[in-house]
């Protein structure tokens, strides 16, 4: 079986020198945009010929990320920049946006590509749809197990990459709304806030129900070799150079020798990362949820505190120029910062050392903060990063012809006016004339109320339209199928094609797959599928998907400057923040808070949902939508029981363009970053 690949993360040009010293066959980075860890140090355009010729000379390939979603403004500089990376020898770009892959596919083939984790690729279905489409390879998701991973391998041919240590996420990649929802900080733009990492107000106090332990497979490279995984990949482009080394040069040494399995294993309890798990790649009965936000190994705690000293009791050695971090109680930001000296109390007064042991008492100027005694202290950095000094020699960037640049500028702007349309102006009586309410249920039992609204399209999971018989029903297909749940929805699929269904909901553009023999099906995309420009709606039309459910964390702005009108808005929903198949240290019905504000967790169909407990609404948008040309919307009830009074107070309030009581308006005003 062939060894794959030592994939490290490059998030710092330290990090960088790091990967290749510790034996990295690649590395991944972020540029200065369109990556989804803006917050790491990242690179510039200019130093990108220098990392590839630093790359080469250890013989390691390059993956430049350009794996956020896109708006349809940003699309000029995203030209620019393929224009520059079409030039470059980099190995691919690992993108999440199909209107990026549309871009790349049509006017810069020479660019190989890699789908990103935050596609969410679950099964052999996702793999062959990205395959057929010219990636080179995918990117799993984290959620897939070891039997899964073996049966995707054996079902589908592309090359296959998968995480194998570093942070977990708490919801499906490419799937958590919260930190957009909290302050329009979107985590699939590279602006998450981590708030699975943060403090929540429980039933049993302050917590932290959603932060999870840290991934760590070494254990298990031998069965993922033997299931023929091509490239094996490190999470970790916000973490430091000590941790990409000491990570690189532990799974280095045990992919080329699994003898060598323990001996890495003791090289990772020092990464400085958080406590490990195994997740759901493995069956275990090891808790996976933490009370520790931070990264780094614990040092010990703060036994005394002076105006000028902190007095540290260790658990483990601490030197001098060593980063470390104090954990103050009720906050979620502890104080980080860098030792400078080292002291120890003499009979004498206060004696400067170089290294403390553990066991002992150390003395670090106090930084004037106001700290509790009891603290606990953890090690992030261990002093090496200057081992891993970056030495740029200023390589220039390869020219770029202006006029070429415009000309394929120019015909892109005429491909998507073409495929797209134009927004054609009419009357907010000929918008209202053409209305079309799209109402989604989970419970059946709603298809009873729904009788007397006009113009109603009814979108139901997948397994209840079997029992529901309407004309104008339209089951929904999930978001997260198990390559061991495939031929189970094939089924449901296939009994509710021959019952007369004409029309289904797609939750992942791969889903298109299911219908390949039946060309008649109409086939919607969901929010999921996320169409935040104009181009990604030139993907779903080149695959006979005809109407998409505009993304609900999209803004007004973004949202009117698409040319395309025939987009279903929301109006009305319950965000799903975490979508997720671990439980949490919390039971649905608990009560939950977060910075205040009150949130519902839910489970259903073997899945954790966390919603606002306050709607989102968008009535007082209605007019404007339908001044600008809208005339499809959606009212998504599936977060309610049943309840005629409810529906006409919504539909009402819908009608007259009142944004309801105690509701929010998410993105669609404050903007989405």
């Amino acid at each position: 079986m062939p060894k794959p690949e030592l994939l490290l993360p490059a998030g710092s040009p330290e990090a960088l020198m790091a990967a290749l010293e510790g034996g990295a066959d690649a590395v991944y980075l972020g540029l200065q945009s369109f990556n989804a860890r803006n917050r790491a140090k990242n690179f510039s355009i200019n130093e990108l010929p220098d990392v590839l010729s630093l790359a080469n000379k250890y013989h390691a390939k390059v993956y430049v990320t350009l794996n956020t979603l896109l708006k349809n403004n940003e699309l000029p500089k995203l030209i620019r920049l393929l224009s520059i990376l079409q030039k470059l020898p980099i190995s691919a770009v690992i993108i999440q946006d199909w209107g990026l892959y549309w871009l790349i596919r049509n006017y810069f083939p020479k660019i190989q590509m890699h789908t990103s984790t935050q596609m969410g690729n679950h099964n052999s279905v996702d793999c062959s749809f990205a395959q057929e489409r010219g990636f080179g390879r995918v990117i799993l998701a984290r959620e897939v197990t070891l039997v899964e991973l073996g049966l995707i391998r054996k079902n589908s041919s592309i090359d296959l990459e998968m995480f194998a240590h570093g942070a977990l996420c708490y919801s499906y990649s490419g799937y958590c709304l919260f930190s957009s929802w909290v302050g329009g900080n979107s985590a699939n733009r590279g602006a998450c806030r981590q708030p699975c990492r943060q403090i929540f107000q429980t039933t049993n106090g302050n917590d932290r129900p959603f932060c999870m332990k840290d991934l760590q497979l070494i254990d298990h490279l031998p069965q993922i070799v033997q299931a023929g995984i091509s490239s094996i990949k490190i999470e970790g482009r916000m973490r430091s150079a000590e941790y990409v080394f000491n990570v690189a040069r532990a799974y280095r040494s045990a992919l080329d020798n699994f003898n060598n399995i323990p001996a890495a294993t003791d090289i990772l309890s020092e990464d400085g990362g958080r406590s490990k798990t195994a997740w759901r790649f493995v069956t275990t009965t090891d808790p996976v949820i933490i009370d520790m936000a931070q990264t780094g190994t614990e040092l010990g705690y703060i036994k005394r505190v002076t105006p000028q000293y902190l007095y540290l009791q260790l658990r483990k050695s601490l030197n001098e120029n060593h980063t470390i971090q104090i954990m103050l109680e009720d906050s979620a930001s502890p104080l980080v910062f860098k030792i400078g000296k080292l002291y120890t109390e003499t009979t004498t007064g206060v004696e400067r050392v170089t290294t403390a042991e553990s066991d002992t008492t150390v003395l670090i100027e106090n930084p004037g903060t106001d700290i509790p005694l009891g603290s606990k202290v953890v090690r992030l950095a261990r002093g090496m990063v200057q081992q891993f000094k970056w030495s740029p020699s200023s390589t220039k960037l390869p020219g770029v012809n202006p006029k070429q640049e415009d000309t394929i500028q120019r015909d892109i702007y005429q491909a998507l006016s073409k495929h797209v349309g134009k927004a054609s102006p009419q009357s907010r009586q000929q918008s209202i004339a053409k209305t079309t309410i799209y109402i989604r249920i989970q419970d059946p039992k709603w298809i009873s109320h729904l009788k007397n609204i006009p113009n109603l399209r009814i979108i139901c999971p997948l397994q209840c339209a079997d029992s529901i018989s309407r004309p104008n029903l339209i089951p929904e297909i999930p978001l997260y199928i198990a390559e061991t749940e495939l031929d189970g929805i094939r089924r449901q699929i296939s009994s509710l094609l021959k019952k007369g269904f004409q029309e289904f909901s797609l939750s992942r553009l791969s889903q298109v797959q299911f219908f390949k023999s039946h060309k008649q099906v109409r086939l919607l995309a969901n929010e999921n599928i996320y169409c935040l420009n104009d181009a990604t709606i030139i993907v779903l039309r080149e695959i006979n998907i005809r109407q998409h459910i505009a993304p609900i964390e999209n803004d007004f702005p973004n949202l009117i400057s698409s040319k395309d009108r025939s987009a279903i808005i929301p109006m009305y929903f319950h965000p799903h923040l975490f979508v997720s198949k671990q439980a949490p240290t919390i039971q649905p019905g608990d009560s939950l808070k977060f910075e205040n504000k009150p949130l519902r967790l839910s489970y259903t169909d073997n899945t954790y949902q966390l919603s606002p407990q306050d709607p989102v609404c968008l009535f007082n948008f209605h007019k404007r939508l339908l001044d600008k040309g809208f005339t499809k919307f959606l009212i998504d009830l599936s977060n309610h029981l049943p309840d005629p009074d409810l529906l006409n107070d919504i539909v009402q309030n819908f009608q007259l363009s009142n944004k309801l009581p105690n509701t929010s308006g998410f993105n669609f005003k404050k903007g989405l970053h």
